[in-house]
């Protein structure tokens, strides 16, 4: 590292800034590569794990999804199948009502309006 530096200010002490220019680049270039390879080292063990990670939680939550969907006519109480009949339950069956009944009431203004 030193014996870059100490070219690169013997030529521009000579006035030879060309040269000073390609041996600085390249020892930014160098460093560059050097620090890169070292964060390499460091970063992509860890995305690796975490995208593993992240795409074997995906799968275990689709399988988990297809498996405790209920069958079409034979729905239960548990609206957001999580395995638990609760306060969520309730809340979604209460919204699910109020949206419906008010798309209900939209169709018949509509129609209201048509005639």
């Amino acid at each position: 590292m030193k014996m870059f530096t100490d070219k690169i200010v013997q030529y521009v002490i000579e006035g030879n800034v060309t040269l000073a220019k390609t041996e600085t680049e390249a020892l930014l270039y160098t460093k560059l590569n050097d620090m890169l390879k070292l964060t390499t080292k460091e970063i992509v063990p860890e995305a690796y794990k975490e995208v593993v990670g992240m795409a074997g939680l995906v799968e275990k939550k689709k399988k988990k999804d297809d498996e405790e969907l209920d069958p079409v006519g034979a729905e239960d109480n548990d609206v957001n199948n999580d395995g638990e009949v609760d306060n969520q339950d309730e809340y979604l069956n209460i919204r699910r009502g109020a949206v419906g009944k008010a798309i209900g009431k939209r169709k018949r203004n509509d129609k209201d309006d048509d005639e």
